[in-house]
Parts: C-alpha cells; sequence; structure tokens
C-alpha cells in the first residue's frame, strides 16, 4: 500500500483495516507522518483516534506525548488507549498531567496512570507535588469529577502511588 492508502485506511477503512495501517505507518516512521498521526488524534471518531495512538505507542516518540496528554484530556471518557500509548513515551516532566488522569479518568485510564507511575521516572517540584496532594484529598472529600474513589481497592492503589510520590516532601 502505498502513503496516500495508508492514511485513507487509518482514518476510513475498518478496524482490521485502521490497525494494519497504523502498524505500516508506524515502520514508515517520516515526521510528516508523525504530524498526521498528531492530528488523527482529534478525530470525533474514537477508532481513528485509538488506531493512530497504537500507531503511536509503536514509534515512541517523544513529541508526541503532549498530542497524546491532550486527546487524553479532550476525550476523557475514551482515552484507555490513548493512556496505554503515553506509557511508550517518555514521561519525565508530565507527573502532575499523569496523576491528573489517575484521579478523573476510568478505570482502564487510571491502570495505565499507575503503570505510568510504577515504570517510569520523573522530575517534579515541590509544588507539584502539593498539587497533587491538595487533587487527591479533594477526590477523598467527594469530588463528583473523580472517578473509582469510592470503590475501596482502586482508592488503595490511588493512595499508594500518592504516598510514594509525597514521601518525596519529607
Amino acid at each position: 500500500m502505498n502513503l496516500d492508502e495508508l492514511k485513507y485506511q487509518i482514518e476510513f477503512g475498518t478496524w482490521e483495516a485502521m490497525k494494519k495501517a497504523g502498524k505500516e505507518l508506524a515502520k514508515i516512521h517520516r515526521p510528516e507522518d508523525l504530524q498526521f498521526l498528531h492530528g488523527l488524534l482529534e478525530n470525533p471518531s474514537p477508532a481513528v483516534r485509538k488506531s493512530a495512538a497504537l500507531a503511536l505507542e509503536q514509534i515512541g516518540a517523544d513529541e508526541s506525548v503532549e498530542p497524546l496528554l491532550q486527546a487524553i484530556f479532550k476525550w476523557r471518557d475514551y482515552s484507555g488507549t490513548l493512556v496505554f500509548a503515553l506509557k511508550a513515551h517518555n514521561c519525565e516532566y508530565y507527573l502532575l498531567e499523569i496523576f491528573r488522569i489517575l484521579f478523573y479518568h476510568a478505570y482502564e485510564s487510571k491502570f495505565c496512570a499507575m503503570l505510568i507511575l510504577d515504570d517510569q521516572i520523573f522530575s517534579f517540584t515541590r509544588q507539584e507535588l502539593r498539587m497533587i496532594e491538595q487533587l487527591w484529598q479533594d477526590c477523598l472529600a467527594g469530588n463528583q469529577a473523580c472517578q473509582g474513589c469510592s470503590d475501596e481497592e482502586t482508592r488503595a492503589q490511588i493512595q499508594n502511588c500518592v504516598d510514594g510520590f509525597l514521601a518525596y516532601l519529607d
């Protein structure tokens, strides 16, 4: 398939064709194709966004972190695959954003955020840690935007992540 056909398939094909085209674009990995995939993260179709995110996950280019984060927060209810894709990128300077995913997104996204927090090394400030602490306290106080915090097991997992980073305040 030529590039134009791959781009057409990832945007308008069946789910299988989308995934296959995404894999092929990831193998080619030209800068203009990366920009094309970033643009697809804004597509109203969840399937198109997912196929683009999976291709970006295979590429693993650090310049994809911000477009992925923007899409994750824009399409909050359909962000699990996007957060999964983010896992393959260096999130060193995005600790607060990863915690926001952990606090405010659905379980699949929370799970991937926990993996990112567990697997990667972060640079952060005391101020960012204080913000994380405050956001978590708001969740514990019943903020309706915090998903899953009423479930004991999920709350305990999140608390473990929070405690691991807040230990740096001591």
